[in-house]
């Protein structure tokens, strides 16, 4: 019986989440939808006006249809995350 507890313990707990150490580093690690180069307010955003960078605090890769479209609002500078503030109406 000793074993099995032991064993038991060893599995751990079975859940799938992740460690309070890697919520910590999710941003930083994580990637953003960002300008690949210097837009104008007006442009329309296209598929080579964007790439992705760290950090993770704005639109994440697999969101790209949020972005991809949708005109500017404002100019934008290259490297610059893309947020919801960033495009007209």
């Amino acid at each position: 019986v000793k074993a099995i507890r032991e064993a038991e313990v060893l599995m751990g707990a079975g859940d799938l989440a992740p460690r309070q150490i890697e919520r910590d580093s999710e941003t930083p690690v994580r990637r953003s939808i960002a300008a690949a180069h210097e837009l104008q307010a007006g442009a329309v955003v296209g598929p080579n006006d964007i790439i992705w960078i760290r950090p993770g605090e704005g639109y994440a890769p697999g969101r790209e249809m949020e972005v991809l479209g949708r005109t500017l609002g404002k100019s934008v500078s290259a490297g610059d995350l893309f947020s919801p503030a960033d495009f007209a109406g």
